[in-house]
């Protein structure tokens, strides 16, 4: 008996949690293509240590489990690792940093354009109809005027729209660049269920349960 209602426990998360990922937002291509080459793509670090950000909207009434992000990039030159992090709010000048991470250098893929995927260690939940940001940086550089690491961001106009991004230079103020071509990434999650729902899940299994203890309180 205890060990079929640890299994309807169990279902209950695993309902609440649910293991596959939706793509909550995208301008990847058929395939997850996206433009490729040193030169189609936007300069993290090098001269004027600039640094690039992607607003996206999380679709109204769903909540999702952040579970991957997804970005193309290029290493061109030096050795300093490519952060990239996640953020709450519209306005990187002003948004709460959620979770970052690092993409090493590797001679496997200087100057070759190549699709990253990072998987959060956190438990990130983003909101239906909130702003998040997608910020890449050469963390090593901090707000120095130059940087002798230089990742490109890959452009994608394989996907419309292209809603332009956010840049900054030298540690500056983020700006917003609008009417070009959008650096190319994925964002992934689980979706959360209501609450409601999860509740008339519970309610019903907990029937079962009610059910089976009356059964076995009669055999004995």
């Amino acid at each position: 008996m205890r060990r079929v209602i640890g299994i309807l426990v169990a279902s209950i998360f695993g309902f609440s949690l649910s293991v596959y990922a939706d793509t909550i937002s995208s301008n990847l291509g058929p395939g997850n293509t996206f433009q490729t080459g040193t030169v189609n793509s936007w300069a993290n670090g090098g001269d004027s240590n600039p640094a690039n950000a992607v607003v996206f909207v999380v679709p109204s009434g769903q909540n999702y489990l952040l579970t991957q992000i997804m970005v193309a990039d290029n290493w061109f030159a030096g050795s300093s690792p490519l952060t990239v992090s996640i953020s709450a709010g519209s306005d990187p000048n002003t948004a709460t940093l959620l979770e970052s991470f690092t993409i090493p250098t590797s001679d496997a893929i200087q100057f070759a354009s190549e699709l990253f995927t990072v998987t959060p260690s956190l438990q990130t939940l983003l909101m239906g109809g909130q702003s998040y940001i997608i910020e890449e940086s050469i963390a090593a550089c901090g707000v120095a005027s130059s940087c002798d690491t230089t990742w490109g961001w890959q452009w994608n106009n394989l996907m419309p729209p292209q809603t332009g991004f956010f840049a900054r230079f030298d540690g500056g103020s983020w700006f917003a660049e609008t009417g070009i071509i959008t650096p190319a990434y994925a964002v992934l999650g689980s979706p959360v269920p209501e609450p409601s729902s999860t509740v008339l899940l519970f309610t019903g299994l907990l029937g079962v349960v009610v059910v089976m203890w009356k059964r076995s309180l009669q055999r004995i």
